[in-house]
């Protein structure tokens, strides 16, 4: 099979995932700046996750990502810290369980 195809059945199936996620824990006034920051983040970070695992490992890649996507939620989106992390956790851990 072809390795680009593989990565983007990966990512679609992240984003199909990840996006519902977004949507159910962001508040209503911040669901459309969530969703927005949430496939932006996860269209930089899951290549990046693809690139560096074989090299680094999947564990510490995944809570690189885990950290870096919590931060924009919290920075970007504008959630609550604790919401945030929740949804940093939840859909990563949902993601990557699927992955593996």
């Amino acid at each position: 099979m072809n390795p680009l195809f593989v990565v983007l059945a990966a990512l679609a199936a992240t984003l199909a995932l990840e996006l519902p996620l977004a949507a159910a824990i962001a508040p209503a006034e911040a669901r459309g700046v969530c969703l927005a920051t949430a496939l932006c983040a996860n269209l930089v970070t899951h290549p990046l996750a693809v690139a560096l695992q074989p090299v680094l490992g999947f564990v510490p890649v995944e809570l690189a990502v885990t950290a870096v996507e919590c931060a924009l939620y919290a920075r970007v989106a504008g959630l609550t810290p604790a919401r945030a992390l929740v949804l940093g956790l939840v859909a990563n851990a949902l993601s990557a369980s699927c992955s593996t």
